[in-house]
């Protein structure tokens, strides 16, 4: 082939970012919602603020999803008892077709516990504030520490039994075995569960306590920090037995007091946002260090979480504001 004739085939083959942007979307189909027990809605989203503290939440059915005609599997949800806030997010494994519902009863369930617990500690404990702001060999401190850190892993194994109990209460249901073309097993309600409690304390910081089972990322960030120091991960995703495996709630062994003690993370420290997500998002933003950081501004430049005026950014060019906002 001469030289002409490669240039002409090379020309042929070259595609610009449109055309393969074209090309690959045309590629994914959507399919409706299947007829199915206890179906997820397309999509489902929260927003609240109290006293300056906003809580945004969303969830939606993914495109392999939408191009399988299938539901999605994730749900999240969220409470606050006083000041403090509490949040979860599950993904059910999506080879388990009833694994949504293994989801949303895992985050039902670790809410209404986590929101029952931490009521009790803020009413007998209501220097909870002060006791938190203290150094981390206070004696205090590591007592409070441990007393939220038991409740955080008493919550994994509440929601492991709503999980259970969901289990059971639908064994006998013709409609879940039709679904599955036999008898429902536990495992067919499979999925991640991350959970944390963010407690605002002394000196603007707050004090977070996470636990995490599976992948997905749970993460804060400082803006007002340089970008280095910026954001902080709580954990690392967990995998199974094999590459690109990963562990949920009901795999073999997690429920061990110390498989839970190794996976529950604390954080003091200034924090704007704390971020839960499954790895349908934390995905897309890898490396997750530091990548999730143009999530946070990619949020803030869609206008989902506060966008900062003038005054409100650092005096002192700091933060990671002046580094990726300067021309904004």
């Amino acid at each position: 082939m001469s030289d002409k004739d490669k240039n002409i085939t090379d020309e042929k083959k070259a595609l610009s970012d449109n055309d393969v942007l074209l090309r690959t979307a045309s590629m994914w189909k959507y399919n409706p919602i299947p007829e199915s027990p206890e179906p997820f809605s397309e999509y489902k989203n929260s927003y609240e603020n109290s006293d300056g503290t906003e809580i945004i939440g969303a969830r939606v059915r993914g495109k392999k999803h939408k191009h399988n005609g299938s539901n999605c599997d994730d749900w999240y949800d969220c409470a606050r008892v006083s000041d403090c806030v509490i949040a979860a997010v599950s993904d059910g494994a999506g080879s388990k077709v009833l694994s949504r519902i293994g989801a949303r009863v895992s985050c039902e369930a670790v809410i209404s516990k986590l929101k029952n617990e931490i009521s009790s500690v803020y009413e007998m404990c209501p220097d909870i504030k002060d006791i938190l702001s203290r150094a981390f060999d206070d004696t205090e401190f590591t007592s409070l520490c441990s007393k939220l850190a038991a409740i955080v892993q008493d919550s994994f194994l509440a929601a492991f039994s709503a999980v259970e109990n969901a289990y059971k209460e639908r064994l006998d249901k013709t409609e879940f075995e039709e679904a599955l073309g036999r008898k429902p097993d536990i495992s067919d309600y499979s999925g991640t569960l991350l959970a944390a409690v963010l407690i605002p304390v002394k000196n603007g910081e707050h004090f977070i306590i996470s636990l995490q089972v599976g992948d997905g990322i749970t993460a804060a960030v400082n803006s007002r920090e340089d970008f280095s120091d910026a954001l902080k991960i709580l954990g690392t995703p967990s995998s199974g037995d094999f590459a690109g495996e990963t562990e949920f709630l009901t795999s073999k062994e997690i429920l061990r007091p110390d498989s839970l003690s190794s996976r529950t993370k604390i954080l003091r420290g200034k924090i704007s946002t704390l971020l839960l997500m499954t790895d349908g998002v934390a995905d897309d933003y890898y490396p997750n260090h530091p990548e999730l950081l143009r999530l946070y501004i990619d949020l803030m430049l869609n206008g989902i979480i506060h966008f900062p005026t003038g005054a409100e950014l650092p005096k002192k060019k700091k933060g990671i504001f002046h580094k990726n906002l300067q021309t904004v």
